[in-house]
């Protein structure tokens, strides 16, 4: 029995590697007849949707695991999986049928509520028409257009500063973290006291969740 679970992880500053764990141990506490890997090393049959950024909160997660039985209820499974389940990491709802492939995940949804004296100069920091931006992994270091992967924006001002509602790249093939939007605006000079992002949620390329 395949089953996509629904949460929400409320605690920005766990990493992913942790948040697996957390999720096996989860699992585990539960009692559910959990499928694993055959083999000299058989581990979990788990699989998470797509890597929620170190410092984000997320909304509408998912994951997909697998129980040795069909006989189980929807209701007993997320009974028991809240039951089992730590402050920070809440399950939402639970799904067997029509799952979509997470390979098929193409953009995601934010909310960043971006504390600041400078709104002006964020607003004019993304009505540029690139935005150009140093980016080091595995070992190299290579220029990336961060605009190119900024669907749709919009801002709010608020007492504070303002509110990025943002739609960008979230897939196998491109990504934008946007913490690193606020390491380009703090490198460019705009002064930044808070930058709290939320993902609400990530879609396929026709606009679908991947609730069901």
């Amino acid at each position: 029995m395949k089953i996509r679970l629904q949460f929400e992880k409320n605690m920005p500053y766990i990493s992913h590697l942790d948040l697996m764990k957390a999720v096996q141990k989860i699992l585990k506490r539960t009692g559910l007849p959990l499928k694993y890997s055959e083999g000299f090393n058989p581990h979990m049959v788990l699989n998470i949707a797509n890597p929620l950024p170190l410092g984000i909160v997320g909304k509408q997660e998912f994951l997909d695991f697998e129980l040795k039985t069909d006989s189980l209820s929807f209701g007993e499974v997320k009974e028991k999986l809240r039951l089992a389940s730590p402050e920070g990491i809440v399950p939402v709802e639970i799904y067997t049928e029509n799952l979509k492939k997470f390979n098929d995940t193409h953009n995601a949804e934010y909310s960043i509520t971006i504390r600041t004296c400078e709104k002006e100069k964020i607003r004019d920091f993304l009505a540029q028409e690139t935005i150009p931006f140093e980016k080091f992994s595995k070992g190299k270091t290579k220029t990336i257009d961060l605009k190119e992967l900024m669907f749709r924006y919009e801002l709010t001002d608020t007492e504070e500063g303002v509110n990025l509602s943002l739609n960008c790249a979230c897939g196998n093939e491109k990504t934008l973290n946007p913490l690193l939007l606020k390491k380009a605006m703090t490198d460019s000079g705009i002064q930044i006291t808070a930058f709290l992002a939320t993902r609400l949620g990530f879609y396929d390329k026709d606009g679908n969740g991947f609730a069901s």
